[in-house]
């Protein structure tokens, strides 16, 4: 929705000696409103690359997380390009995000194109009402995060890297008040003493893209066992010659003796 103010200036034209500060009311308001505005459509193409590989959304698993559940949807994919761990998806996340017919309020699919997500299916996952953003405008921010190196993902059968990317509708908010008030102003001009003020409220959708990418590295994995065996290394030490060596000035000296024991492989019989 948005309004129209008839201003008018009672200054005239080339009156110099007319004071114009408040001189400008404002006469009449009407009011107008888009119907099926969480009709409209997001519709965005992206690709992925790095350093010795690139991929388009379109080979990779795009999900929806909606605020306030742990498991997010599907993607529609009705074209049903390729898609990198498909089988592997369709098993980790059977639901998928509203629907694929194109024109609805919660259309969600990917396509060669790109993807096309409906505005309504995008208020609803960011918990923002259609209402408010008819009367005050908002904000929202639309995280796309891409990995390969999700731990869950990674670990579950078959092991191994899974390539995804993930949107995050989120309401941005800056300030406490329930009304982040996002308006966008204008003016037409009706003749030398009188315009249209025309006020309309806006969302603004801020995208944010992040990624991680990784690939199995054996000098990573080398580097990272040495660190790892000198961690234990330092451990043994530690425990042998300072942690088991101040229990014996404690009410638990057993340990001391019962350590020693064992350092020395004796049994209390010995």
């Amino acid at each position: 929705a948005f309004s129209m103010f008839r201003e008018e200036e009672e200054c005239g034209h080339n009156d110099l000696t007319c004071d114009r500060r408040g001189s400008l009311k404002r006469e009449t308001q009407e009011k107008y409103t888009f119907a099926g505005i969480d009709t409209f459509m997001l519709f965005f193409r992206h690709r992925f690359e790095t350093v010795g590989w690139s991929a388009v959304a379109a080979d990779i698993q795009g999900l929806v997380q909606s605020q306030g559940q742990q498991e997010p949807c599907r993607l529609h994919n009705p074209k049903k390009t390729h898609v990198m761990e498909d089988e592997f998806w369709a098993r980790r996340h059977p639901k998928h995000c509203g629907t694929d017919h194109g024109n609805g309020t919660d259309t969600a699919m990917t396509s060669t194109q790109g993807d096309y997500v409906s505005l309504g299916l995008l208020l609803e996952a960011a918990n923002m009402s259609i209402d408010s953003i008819r009367t005050n405008g908002g904000t929202m921010s639309l995280d796309v995060d891409f990995t390969n190196v999700d731990t869950s993902d990674f670990w579950s059968w078959p092991w191994g890297p899974k390539h995804k990317y993930t949107l995050s509708p989120t309401e941005q908010r800056y300030s406490n008040v329930a009304s982040q008030d996002m308006f966008y102003t204008e003016t037409a001009e009706i003749d030398d003493h009188k315009r249209w003020h025309i006020v309309k409220p806006c969302l603004r959708v801020a995208l944010n893209f992040r990624g991680v990418y990784g690939k199995f590295d054996i000098i990573i994995l080398m580097t990272r066992l040495t660190v790892c065996s000198a961690a234990f290394t330092f451990a043994h030490f530690l425990v042998n010659h300072v942690v088991a060596y101040l229990y014996q000035w404690t009410s638990l000296n057993h340990v001391h003796a019962l350590h020693t024991l064992s350092v020395n492989r004796e049994t209390v019989n010995d």
